[in-house]
């Protein structure tokens, strides 16, 4: 399906236009609304979409481009008409697990504008055809929808916050601040999980943050000389401007950090439900990736165009800020000490020597120091860092006579600091907070904005100081408070009493002041106050070296990590002589305390800040978690609250006590989560994702088929007999069209036959290139009785000589139901291995031209009820599966290499010439008489001829020359009646065994020899017929207790000592062996699953329209019509086995037949785990007790089809002629060795006798099954 932008055929004026055309071309099949598309996929017979309902503008940007949060979404499920992809029982339970993955107020994306990137690398263009894939969470569930061509089918959508809010500083001027956090998509999971680095060099919980500010330019200043002298117009000014879509002009700022878990590979293992759990680094190489993952964020950020300009790359510094334990005997020291390695060895790779590591151990700083020191401490160590990486800014101006902006940036961010910790998350959090805080102060500045009040900027003028918590708080009555004083109420009494945090002290009366108190304090720009509990610091006098030199000592390779971070080193930072330094024009807050920058900023810009990031922790906990954020409390630290901010500092409130009760109990429940819920919630990030497709969906088809009996690739070469001569050509072309199958499920038979004929053949020629048949799909018909329905095709591929032939006997399976057969040499299953007597040795890979035969037949059409009936067929269609390379041969062809060869090929030993393949068949076959040779021996020569690499034709003229007949050595027969014996051979064994025995499988065995019908009667009673609930529930009780015995018991398939049977067994081994390695074995990721890929033929409605009125008047065809209405109406008796027995590996059953009335078969096919291998269900008629007297019925290719479905087989006339006692069935399955055992038989077997009722009065009445 691809999009063409035709007017009226894809593209309409609007919404209910489109319905009405899709509705006249039959494609509706379920109408959801919504905002938008964000994924959709085809998990075997079901297609999803999931859909946003329910969108909210999260934000808009300073282009005026909206950012969308979705917040409901749904997910569509259809029923799709395609049995080669039927779902098993656990994937319909991930399917269901997948659709209640919620993107509701996680998700978010922007159609016009690539949010994918910061908003100074973003483009409105190129940027939304190729976004950043670390951020992308829908690229596997829009791979389809994008496909199609059509612009803006699917948007890009993100995981992540988004929070804008609209603000004015202190001089009433509006701005704008939006915060975005982006959450990786490179490596998704949650907490114990998701770890460090995974295969792809990707941290787990990686965050990146932007914080965007921007404000509308005033037009009057923006045209004034002084304006333009300062490069406000033409985007010089370190502001930059915008023009918006509706013409305003807007400045704008940009800051970008990171946040993510220590970039080295390491995990955690949870061992008590309590308490730190265990880190273990990676024994083997726990540092590869760690250069991978800089380099990428490296050229992520890198400014190309100037390192382009410059002539060489450009130098990025990113610093690791590192909030692990650094302390030793903490669990997290082992994690620093190995990402400090870590880095070091990623400092000498080219172009990552700006990489370094500040470590600042959060918890220990606290502990020792207390959380408003260690903030301040942060400020200060981070002061260079944030003055060197400085702000992204630019400008943009409107393109003339277009809807759209140009963005260029001015000045670029020069450095990225990025947070780390074990979790990523709560420490993170609060050091990104702290450190936000004081960046939006400069990008504030940048823009011409005051966002401190009007003190501090009458006093400071952003320069030396601020205003002291004291000056905001305030009694009940609004007189002043001294700093570090709290008032409250008395529940008991009413009265008002005071506390003094300073000396933990309460009094009923208020403190004696200064009256100077009571009013603000003007403070000279050059001198800073300080709170009495700065004055008053016991280490106010002591000396330390300076920052720059302690920073050295710090990321020296010599110095021990538990030595840098620490408290001591903190408060020696403090007092560095460096944090006086006034040189620098920017960050200048960066030297202030907590309780002056809080006091002098603007209360409603720090309430934003605080919302936000509490937000945000949350959202991310929740995401990794399944939990909130705990320590947010150090988040009001900065609150506009002077009392709550006080109340968290001072820790002497229940706010405070409620809040470390709160962080124990969060991380108990983050235990349970991860005992409970984080599996599933690790699976659905990868469902979602599209991650280890096959571990959830082994079925599901990975790869799309094309149909070579379509008109676009074959012809037909010769037409049969139609009961319509004049429709015959209009009937072909329908069969070889696109929308052939739909009809045929949903109309009627593409196909009938003249009365009294019961057989068809449709030859194809295929053009060369279109791809080798791999696979029969085939349709039941519609509207006509199933007796005559084809039971039996023959396909016959010719190309270059050398024809392919498989036969196969159709199932009776409900009208309209597809199904399909796998038509690959190396499916031949029919001895229970790849070896067959009519295969080359080497197969074929030409790609030519060939002819592709269909020959369908009826075999009930001989009887006297039906002799006069005819044959309607549905649907045949030849398909050619173009698989894609796997991910290790990819690998290796990026690398040069060639794919590996067979493993016998992989030797040193020169392949047989001709000539010598030909010497030795012939040595093997002297001696050998045809009609007295053994069945090893016929085996032996088979080998012979393998291992020679012999094709069949040659061997089939040697024979010849020797006067002989190729079927004169042809073991295939008698290897069957061989096998058939060895089979009840083992029944016998297990059955003698479990007589003598009185374990648990013995008894298990035993009560499998039962006839299942018998055995339910038995313990419900002889006067209670079981009905199939019942019959169901007893057959997976003891098919549990099958699986079990399975596992544990084997036994030989010869009889031991008898040297004909060991010959033979030794023999058919050595067939198995060899064919595996010359031949391929099954791709059984990709086994009988595939779509069929559709055409714009499809689309076309009035093809459809007409080829469903040619199928129409086919059904309806008086003689057609007069023979159905004729017909008897076909009932199934289903009859009780007189015994069963099940071998313990389940491939083998013996059923006892009851009578001779038995015509057929049921077979309940399982809930299969994998991808669909041609199974082979050999059927072998038992004539005597002692059974020497075996005939072999007919071997039955179970066919790709939906799970649990029950297929219908008759026995044909050489089980009708000998009216055999019993019944032996033996599942082959080659794909046993890679797919586990083989599904059992048991309870799945059923025998049916036919009983004719007369045909309806009525004409109209459906004829039946």
């Amino acid at each position: 399906m691809a999009g063409k932008g035709v007017v009226g055929e894809d593209a309409f004026e609007d919404v209910e236009r489109a319905l009405e055309a899709l509705r006249e071309r039959g494609y509706v099949e379920e109408i959801a609304r919504g905002a938008a598309a964000l994924g959709y996929g085809v998990f075997g017979d079901v297609a999803a979409m999931l859909i946003a309902k329910t969108v909210r503008v999260a934000a808009v940007l300073p282009t005026g481009d909206e950012v969308m949060q979705v917040k409901e979404s749904a997910w569509v499920r259809v029923s799709l008409r395609n049995a080669c992809a039927g779902l098993s029982r656990d994937e319909r339970v991930n399917l269901q697990s997948l659709c209640e993955f919620s993107v509701d107020g996680t998700h978010f994306y922007c159609r016009t504008f690539d949010v994918s990137r910061p908003f100074a690398y973003g483009n409105a263009e190129a940027g939304l055809q190729n976004p950043d894939r670390e951020w992308v969470w829908n690229a596997s569930l829009a791979a389809p929808l994008r496909a199609t061509g059509i612009p803006g089918a699917c948007p890009t959508l993100i995981q992540g916050l988004v929070e804008h809010r609209e603000l004015r500083d202190s001089n009433d001027k509006l701005f704008n601040l939006c915060i975005f956090g982006k959450r990786s998509s490179l490596h998704p999971g949650t907490r114990y999980l998701a770890r460090g680095l995974n295969d792809v060099g990707a941290p787990g919980n990686e965050v990146e943050m932007e914080q965007l500010v921007w404000c509308e330019v005033d037009q009057q200043r923006s045209d004034s000389p002084e304006a333009s002298e300062a490069g406000l117009m033409n985007g010089d000014a370190r502001g930059g401007s915008v023009s918006s879509k509706d013409g305003k002009l807007c400045s704008w700022t940009s800051y970008v950090w990171r946040r993510g878990s220590v970039p080295i590979s390491w995990a955690q293992e949870i061992k008590q439900a309590y308490g730190e759990a265990e880190i273990q680094v990676a024994k083997e190489n726990p540092y590869r990736g760690t250069g991978t993952y800089f380099a990428r964020v490296m050229n992520a950020y890198r400014t190309r165009a100037v390192a382009a300009a410059n002539g060489e790359r450009q130098s990025f510094p990113i610093t690791c800020v590192n909030l692990l334990r650094c302390a030793p005997g903490k669990p997290e020291m082992l994690l620093s000490e190995h990402f400090h390695e870590a880095v070091r060895g990623v400092r000498q790779r080219a172009g990552l020597a700006d990489v370094s590591v500040l470590n600042f151990d959060w918890h220990a700083n606290c502990k020792a120091l207390g959380e408003a020191k260690t903030v301040e401490g942060l400020w200060a160590a981070l002061r260079r860092q944030l003055i060197e990486c400085s702000i992204s800014m630019g400008s943009t101006c409107a393109v003339a006579d277009e809807d759209g902006v140009e963005k260029t940036v001015s000045s670029w961010q020069r450095g990225l600091l990025r947070y780390n910790c074990a979790d990523s998350l709560d420490r993170t959090n609060l050091a990104g907070f702290f450190v936000a805080a004081q960046v939006l102060t400069e990008q504030c500045s940048e823009l011409g904005l005051s966002v401190f009040n009007a003190n501090a900027n009458a006093g400071l003028a952003y320069g030396g100081g601020a205003l002291s918590e004291g000056v905001l708080a305030r009694t009940s009555s609004g007189s002043m408070l001294p700093p570090g004083w709290e008032s409250r109420t008395d529940t008991t009494t009413g009265r008002t009493f005071y506390i003094d945090h300073n000396t933990r002290t309460t009094s009923w009366s208020l403190p004696e002041q200064d009256t100077t108190r009571s009013e603000p304090i003007a403070v000279s720009p050059n001198k800073t106050v300080e709170s009495p509990s700065q004055a008053q610091s016991p280490d106010s006098n002591m000396g330390s070296p300076g920052q720059s030199k302690l920073l050295s000592r710090l990321n020296s390779s010599g110095q021990r990590l538990c030595q840098a971070g620490g408290a001591e080193w903190l408060d020696e930072l403090m007092k560095s002589p460096e944090k006086a330094h006034k040189g620098a024009e920017s960050f200048k807050w960066l030297e202030s305390t907590v309780d002056e920058f809080r006091a002098a900023m603007l209360p409603q810009c720090l309430t934003a800040m605080v919302e936000i990031f509490l937000a945000n922790g949350d959202f991310h906990a929740q995401m990794y978690t399944s939990t909130r954020a705990s320590h947010t409390a150090t988040i009001h630290l900065l609150d506009a609250n002077p009392a709550t901010a006080a109340a968290i500092r001072y820790k002497s409130t229940p706010t405070s006590a409620s809040s470390t009760m709160s962080n124990a109990a969060l991380g108990i429940q983050r235990r349970f989560h991860n005992m409970v819920s984080d599996g599933t919630k690790q699976q659905q990030f990868e469902m979602f994702l599209g991650l280890n497709h096959k571990k959830y969906f082994p079925s599901m088809a990975n790869a799309p088929g094309r149909v070579v009996t379509r008109i676009d690739a074959a012809s037909p070469a010769k037409l049969p007999p139609c009961v319509k001569e004049d429709a015959a050509d209009d009937l072909m072309n329908t069969m070889l069209s696109s929308c052939g199958a739909s009809i045929a499920a949903a109309v009627g038979p593409l196909w009938i036959t003249p009365r009294g004929s019961h057989d068809v053949s449709f030859e194809y020629n295929v053009s060369p290139g279109a791809g080798k048949p791999e696979y029969l799909l085939v349709t039941s018909p519609v509207g006509v009785p199933e007796a005559v329905a084809p039971s039996h095709v023959d396909v016959v591929v010719r190309q270059g000589g050398r024809n392919v032939e498989h036969s196969f006997a159709l199932p009776r399976m409900p009208a309209g139901t597809q199904f399909s057969f796998s038509i690959r040499e190396a499916s031949a299953a029919a001895d229970g291995g790849f070896w067959r007597f009519d295969r080359d040795a080497v197969e074929s890979h030409d790609n030519g031209a060939y002819t592709a035969t269909l020959h369908i037949r009826n075999h009930l059409g001989d009887n006297e009820a039906t002799k006069d009936t005819f044959l309607a067929i549905g649907q045949f269609e030849l398909v050619s599966v173009q698989r894609a390379l796997t991910n290790g041969a990819k690998t290796q062809a990026s690398l040069g290499q060639k794919p590996p060869l067979p493993r016998s090929l992989e030797t040193n030993e020169p392949a047989p010439s001709p000539t010598n393949s030909e010497k030795d068949y012939a040595d093997a076959m002297h001696g050998v008489v045809p009609g007295e040779a053994s069945l090893a021996t016929l085996l032996e020569l088979e080998l012979v001829r393998m291992r020679a690499r012999m094709a069949v034709a040659t061997r089939d003229t040697l024979i010849v020359a020797r006067g002989c007949r190729a079927s004169d050595f042809d073991p295939t027969e008698r290897l069957k009646i061989w096998l058939a014996r060895s089979h009840l051979r083992e029944l016998e064994s297990e059955r003698t065994k479990s007589s003598a025995s009185t374990s648990t499988s013995g008894a298990i065995s035993s009560l499998r020899s039962l006839s299942l019908s018998s055995l339910t009667e038995s313990i419900m009673g002889p006067m209670i017929r079981p009905n199939a609930a019942t019959l169901s529930h007893v057959t997976n009780a003891l098919g549990s207790h099958q699986a079990a015995a399975n596992a544990s018991a084997t036994f030989p398939m010869t009889v031991k000592g008898d040297p004909e049977d060991e010959r033979c067994s030794s023999a058919l081994d050595g067939l198995r062996e060899i064919s595996s390695e010359l031949f391929a074995p099954l791709d059984h990721d990709a086994g009988g699953n595939f779509f069929v890929e559709c055409s714009a033929e499809a689309c076309e409605a009035e093809k459809r329209a007409e080829a469903g009125t040619r199928v129409a008047d086919l059904i309806a065809d008086a003689d057609v019509r007069s023979i159905v209405d004729g017909m008897h109406t076909v009932r199934r008796e289903y009859m009780r086995a007189t015994f069963e027995q099940c071998s313990l590996n389940g491939a083998s059953l013996h059923v006892g037949v009851p009578s001779s009335v038995v015509v057929g078969f049921k077979l309940a096919v399982p809930d299969l785990a994998r991808a669909y291998a041609p199974c082979v269900l050999r059927v072998v008629a038992v004539c005597d007790v002692p059974t020497d007297d075996l005939v072999h019925v007919a071997d039955y290719v179970i066919p790709a089809t939906k799970p649990r479905t029950t297929l219908h087989y008759e026995l044909g006339g050489a089980f009708a002629e000998r009216q055999p006692k019993s019944l032996l069935f033996h599942l082959f399955s080659p794909a046993s060795a890679a797919a586990g055992a083989p599904w059992s038989l048991h309870g799945r077997i059923g025998l049916y006798a036919h009983a004719l009722d007369p045909p309806s009065v009525s004409p109209d009445s459906s004829p039946a099954l």
